[in-house]
């Protein structure tokens, strides 16, 4: 009779861990496996633009999620790049 015990609680402990290293790798892939593209990435994109010889990098954001969203999140640009917030008309006292 212990040895029928021992084996089951075996078992549990055996499928305890396989169902835990199941959840813990679930937990970390999730995230890549189901990522989609937000409205607000789309809005955005990059152009290389050239002047004088000197090329610099141009994030366009011409919707308004794009514009909504602008640098947050962000720490700093590149060296030679820059973000333009494009507005389809002119708002008096907002930007000049």
């Amino acid at each position: 009779m212990d040895k029928f015990w021992i084996n089951k609680e075996r078992k549990i402990l055996v499928n305890g861990l396989i169902l835990l290293f199941i959840l813990i790798v679930a937990y970390v892939l999730f995230p890549y496996l189901f990522k989609q593209q937000t409205a607000v990435q789309s809005a955005v994109y990059s152009k290389q633009a050239c002047l004088n010889n000197e090329c610099f990098y141009i994030e366009i954001a011409d919707s308004y999620y794009g514009r909504m969203k602008g640098l947050m999140g962000r720490e700093k640009l590149g060296k030679k790049a820059g973000y333009y917030l494009y507005f389809l008309k002119k708002i008096p006292g907002v930007f000049g």
